[in-house]
């Protein structure tokens, strides 16, 4: 949940399809990488899914926390990977930046080293409206949790509302 009253940002997941990979590699290079904070991996039989939660801090200054999700068809021996993330930038921390950019730099670099066939999908928008008017939370919601009058549940107190789409 956000606090801020006055936020009104336009987050974009960036999501991959990444065909001709070995799963184990792409799973030991999120974890190894040395600021892994969360690394979570499920196996079944079909099936194996991730989750890594990423700290970056380049020599900009920038800090980024990066969210990666891996879902992984073992019959198809196909992937399915996004990443979201944030990043505070200048003196202060004074400025929010996206951190996608940073995860499609590195996909991109590491399918090209072990040619991989990867397929950039179009960014999935999630937006920060309005606050709820009946409890004040402020949370982020994707296209599809809008209703067809273009209301939004609250995931705080669980009454509609219009939320205006930025």
């Amino acid at each position: 949940m956000l606090k801020s009253k006055n936020i009104v940002v336009q987050l974009g997941m960036i999501t991959f399809h990444i065909r001709g990979l070995d799963i184990e590699v792409l799973l030991k290079v999120l974890s190894e990488r040395r600021t892994t904070v969360l690394e979570k991996v499920w196996r079944c039989e079909n099936q194996i899914g991730a989750i890594f939660v990423l700290e970056e801090v380049q020599w900009t200054g920038l800090e980024q926390d990066i969210l990666i999700i891996v879902e992984h068809d073992v019959g198809t021996n196909t992937c399915k990977l996004s990443g979201i993330g944030w990043g505070r930038f200048g003196i202060g921390w004074q400025r929010l930046v996206p951190a996608e950019p940073t995860i499609q730099r590195f996909i991109e670099k590491l399918a090209q080293e072990l040619g991989w066939h990867l397929e950039l999908l179009p960014t999935e928008h999630v937006y920060k409206g309005s606050k709820c008017p009946s409890c004040g939370a402020v949370y982020i919601y994707r296209p599809e949790q809008m209703l067809s009058d273009g209301s939004v549940r609250c995931q705080n107190c669980d009454k509609p509302f219009i939320m205006t789409q930025k």
